[in-house]
């Protein structure tokens, strides 16, 4: 097993990879959609993407806007804010599968997503969780 920090939009040296992991990354990017097509485009058929993000419009508002009071004079970064259902919806468009998922914080907010490029392998739908993943 080798694990190797790149740039997530750009070629990386070894690939295709049989996975790649993006924990805290999709939420501060500025084009998801361009990083999960390189991702993508650098696994291999049967290759998983792994990732966890922050799924801000799924918090309570009073956190939303604590956030923008933040974001506003640069004490916290840009911050893309999306739901769930945003989530699953731009890993669908960028040709993934979810094929599993869950989410360790007690509202759901934070989920873990497995997603592949081959066709789902599970018996159940995605995000079937006791958290409720799905949009």
């Amino acid at each position: 097993m080798t694990f190797l920090r790149a740039d997530a939009t750009a070629r990386t040296p070894g690939a295709p990879f049989d996975a790649v992991l993006a924990f805290s990354l999709l939420h501060l990017v500025p084009a998801v959609s361009a990083v999960l097509e390189s991702v993508r485009d650098q696994l291999k058929p049967d290759g998983l993407f792994i990732s966890k993000t922050i799924c801000m419009k799924d918090r309570p508002a009073y956190q939303r806007l604590m956030l923008r009071a933040l974001m506003w004079p640069g004490i916290a970064p840009r911050v893309n804010v999306m739901s769930r259902g945003d989530l699953a919806e731009a890993l669908g468009q960028s040709g993934f599968d979810i094929l599993d998922g869950t989410s360790f914080d007690a509202r759901g907010q934070t989920p873990f997503a497995v997603s592949g490029g081959a066709p789902a392998r599970l018996n159940r739908p995605p995000f079937s969780n006791q958290q409720g993943f799905s949009s």
